[in-house]
């Protein structure tokens, strides 16, 4: 799920190509899922996360990686779904999704959601434990702030049409590229995505559209 087909891929990696070799500063391209993309320069693809990681000023206190072991601490022995599908459905809960709740009832799923973050709690020491989900959240809280700042560089989040084809399950994901996109264009930084093959510019008063890298180096030449 969430991944870049075959195709979308080699349009990305040419796509970045042409964009490196226009753009004086680096062009970073961010992917949900860890993607092979063979970039050149190798240092340009970083998942959400990671960029994060590098981005905000203060390092958050991950443990995502623990988040299946606190869900599977979770599961009810007497639930009528299997580990796996409680799983999905405990991940699709903290992207805000309801049908958790077609199988337990809210008094449940609150403390089931309360133990989850208590086991998390326990696998730390003082800062609260951010998971892949809280994580996004933050991140667009940091970005209303007015004093938020990022590196000068170039954005392209090729997988972004990805995520909305699942919005009940990427709503997280989805809220934080678009806040993403939201503060790039209003600090007049370069941003794209990728829709139908075609590269996005997003500026201000909304976006265009571009069937080629060449297509808007051009459209930016003429309108200088």
């Amino acid at each position: 799920m969430n991944q870049l087909s075959e195709t979308s891929t080699q349009t990305t990696r040419s796509m970045h190509d042409a964009l490196e070799q226009f753009y004086p500063q680096a062009v970073y391209v961010l992917t949900r899922r860890r993607t092979t993309l063979q970039l050149q320069p190798t240092n340009r693809h970083f998942t959400y996360h990671q960029w994060i990681d590098r981005a905000l000023p203060v390092r958050p206190n991950y443990v995502g990686h623990y988040m299946n072991e606190a869900i599977r601490h979770v599961f009810p022995s007497n639930s009528s779904v299997t580990k796996t599908q409680f799983t999905h459905l405990f991940r699709d809960y903290l992207n805000h999704d309801q049908t958790i709740f077609n199988y337990f009832s809210t008094a449940v799923v609150h403390q089931m959601f309360v133990q989850y973050k208590s086991y998390l709690q326990s696998l730390v020491d003082n800062a609260p434990p951010v998971d892949y989900e809280t994580v996004f959240q933050m991140v667009i809280q940091y970005l209303e702030q007015p004093t938020s700042t990022f590196p000068q560089t170039v954005l392209f989040i090729p997988d972004y049409e990805v995520l909305l084809e699942s919005p009940q399950k990427n709503r997280n994901a989805i809220a934080f590229v678009e806040s993403l996109i939201q503060w790039y264009v209003a600090h007049n930084r370069p941003i794209f995505t990728l829709y139908r093959r075609q590269l996005r510019h997003h500026h201000q008063g909304g976006f265009t559209d571009y069937e080629t890298v060449n297509h808007f180096i051009q459209a930016r030449r003429r309108a200088l």
